[in-house]
């Protein structure tokens, strides 16, 4: 069976991206302040002050020359089988992963009025419905109405693989037309894009984040969402697979808070692998270079590439303290834990391992996080299930399934 015209995924090649400014517009009008100027490979800038009233509204990235570099693709409409070849893609400079933050109060307030996203709620239901599923329904008016404008939304993606379908319908009934004498007749039957993440619960806001960024844009409950619970981890955490999928998407968590390969899953069986959160231990570069050398190793087989995800930066006045009355209105370049700008080195000799880059998109997004979260204080490391943040982190993991 001919496979060769299919349409195919392209893999987009992640590479590391120079940041010549950080502007932010004040709500009020005038001109744009520039904060810092600074190099992308190096996160680790002195935090900015801001006032709430200075929420970050655009971030102006300049992107470096094109660079070309060979990668994997593989089919995105088959039976039951993926064809994987090897092609050379070259980044154009205006590479549609990066992501820019616009200010869209209409858009912002319309999805805003549909409430909770249905999936947090059913994810949520047994750990987080004391604090709204983290939706945020009770603070919607201190999150900045920030729209996420690049990579690849849902919308898109769906329109892309129906396209993907239809060609790939075509070239089988013109097989089955050229093999009418040998009596073969074969269907083509589109299936969906398998995506596997796992880590600890900030990995569980990235599978959240497809999930809903789905549902705003189509404002349709469409993924068939199960849940299996397997024993505990090293560290004596629960472990449990969550799998929701629909005809584009094949989307599972499993919920594997210390940095490790699980005999659980079967690492090859996936299109994609995200891994990251890395702020329940384990961050170290040993620990890190082991689970991701042995991820590099289940993967190679398939030339299908495992996405080591940056973390996101928490904004506590000081780390972690829990006595704070709010998240703190400063611009923090840090993830936490401090890992992102060490992952390209101790990647760099794994050739099926890239960096999704997502942490500068919440630099200046202390508004975003969930804030009171009980008695105790405030969590200023979760984001709020609300309209546009997570949305960005969404987006830009699909645009590295772009077909």
């Amino acid at each position: 069976m001919a496979l060769a015209g299919l349409s195919c995924f392209v893999l987009l090649m992640y590479r590391r991206v120079m940041v010549e400014e950080i502007t932010v517009e004040k709500h009020g009008g005038g001109d744009p302040i520039v904060l810092q100027q600074q190099n992308h490979h190096n996160l680790s800038l002195s935090p900015v002050v801001l006032d709430l009233n200075d929420t970050l509204n655009s971030v102006a990235i300049t992107t470096p020359s094109p660079t070309t570099k060979t990668k994997p693709t593989s089919t995105a409409v088959a039976t039951s089988t993926t064809v994987s070849t090897t092609t050379t893609t070259t980044i154009p400079t205006n590479e549609s992963a990066l992501i820019e933050w616009k200010r869209d109060s209409q858009w912002f307030n319309n999805l805003a009025k549909r409430g909770c996203c249905p999936y947090a709620q059913k994810l949520y239901n047994q750990s987080y419905a004391y604090v709204g599923y983290r939706c945020c329904q009770d603070r919607l008016d201190r999150i900045a109405p920030l729209r996420p404008v690049g990579g690849l939304t849902y919308s898109k993606l769906m329109e892309r693989f129906n396209n993907a379908a239809a060609a790939a319908a075509t070239e089988g009934n013109n097989n089955n037309k050229n093999n009418n004498d040998n009596n073969t007749n074969e269907t083509f039957v589109p299936r969906p894009i398998s995506i596997l993440i796992q880590g600890d619960s900030l990995a569980e806001q990235h599978y959240l984040a497809l999930l809903c960024h789905a549902w705003y844009e189509t404002n349709v409950v469409d993924f068939d969402v199960t849940q299996e619970r397997f024993g505990v981890d090293k560290n004596n955490r629960g472990v449990y697979i969550w799998n929701a999928v629909n005809m584009y998407l094949n989307l599972t968590l499993m919920r594997w808070e210390w940095p490790s390969v699980s005999d659980h899953v079967n690492y090859q069986e996936y299109d994609y692998v995200y891994v990251g959160g890395w702020h329940h231990g384990g961050s170290d570069r040993k620990t890190i270079q082991k689970f991701l050398s042995k991820l590099d190793q289940r993967r190679k087989p398939t030339h299908n590439p495992t996405f080591a995800v940056q973390a996101t930066p928490t904004h506590y006045r000081s780390d972690y303290d829990q006595r704070t009355l709010d998240c703190s209105l400063f611009y923090n370049t840090r993830g936490s834990p401090n890992v992102n700008d060490k992952l390209p080195d101790w990647t760099q000799n794994m050739s099926s391992v890239q960096i999704l880059e997502v942490a500068y998109l919440y630099f200046n997004r202390s508004d975003a996080h969930v804030g009171k979260k009980s008695r105790k204080g405030q969590d200023c490391i979760h984001w709020c299930v609300a309209p546009g943040v997570l949305d960005a982190m969404a987006q830009a993991t699909l645009a590295s399934l772009t077909i």
